[in-house]
């Protein structure tokens, strides 16, 4: 039976939010760092089917939806931050530091997803509602997003060329992402050859730009580790501007291809 495309949406977007919701026994526990990874992946997920489809879905609850679990995994950011910072740490007084701060953004992200929980029953409610049906298919509405998302990427990665700011390389990778969610969810036999070798590139600078942000509200906060703040902080820099110059270069040989970021179909055998 053909799928539709509210149906279709409503019932995976439940699958990965449902998903997420699991992870919060384990989040509290804070004894597997990647509980909040899973969590955040799946309301990742969640949104972007939400989001790419936004225009098919105007009669239904997927905007503030959207909105909700934006909220839900903001509040993790901070603490999500500082894990993959210390994971690359070697074991210093620095890294002690951000030990000691995590446990206090545990605790402070904890509060607030307990605030959040009536935001939490109400995307279930809503999820178990019979939401207003149309005549498109799930097929082909993903074919109609996949072709404009692709040319989303392409004209990001033109811009990101043009400028080399950091900003459009975060815009490059967040698309990347949501194609990736969507060949995952939603095409079976689909898959984007290059999404691996630039989520790794992207995710790396990412993680460069995110840690040297860190560094620096810690700056004020610990004169005493002043020293080697500023090591690190160098060591980033350098990094991040070879992972700058190394995207420049992934980025013209991807846009040089006949299909740029389009999607590998597998054929059935």
């Amino acid at each position: 039976m053909t799928e539709g495309l509210v149906a279709g949406i409503c019932a995976r977007v439940r699958l990965q939010y449902h998903h997420a919701l699991a992870q919060l026994a384990a989040v509290e526990k804070g004894e597997d760092i990647e509980a909040l990874h899973r969590y955040r992946v799946s309301l990742r997920k969640s949104r972007c089917l939400l989001d790419l489809f936004i225009e098919q879905l105007w009669q239904t609850p997927a905007c503030a939806m959207s909105a909700s679990m934006a909220q839900q995994a903001r509040v993790t950011n901070r603490l999500r931050d500082i894990d993959v910072f210390v994971h690359s740490l070697e074991q210093n007084d620095l890294q002690i530091h951000l030990l000691q701060l995590r446990k206090q953004e545990q605790q402070q992200m904890l509060v607030q997803l307990k605030q959040l929980e009536r935001e939490q029953l109400l995307c279930q409610a809503l999820l178990g509602l019979k939401w207003p049906r149309n005549e498109m298919l799930l097929t082909e509405c993903v074919s109609m997003v996949s072709e404009g998302l692709r040319q989303s990427i392409v004209n990001r990665c033109e811009v990101a060329l043009a400028s080399n700011k950091s900003k459009h390389w975060h815009k490059v990778r967040l698309l990347i992402k949501k194609q990736r969610y969507l060949a995952d969810l939603c095409l079976p036999q689909g898959r984007s050859g290059h999404a691996q070798e630039w989520q790794d590139r992207l995710g790396q600078f990412n993680d460069s730009c995110t840690q040297l942000t860190l560094l620096h509200s810690l700056t004020e906060l610990t004169p005493n580790l002043e020293v080697r703040i500023d090591g690190h902080v160098e060591r980033l820099q350098q990094l991040k501007q070879s992972q700058k110059c190394a995207l420049v270069q992934l980025c013209q040989q991807e846009l040089a291809k006949k299909d740029p970021f389009g999607l590998l179909v597998e054929k059935n055998r």
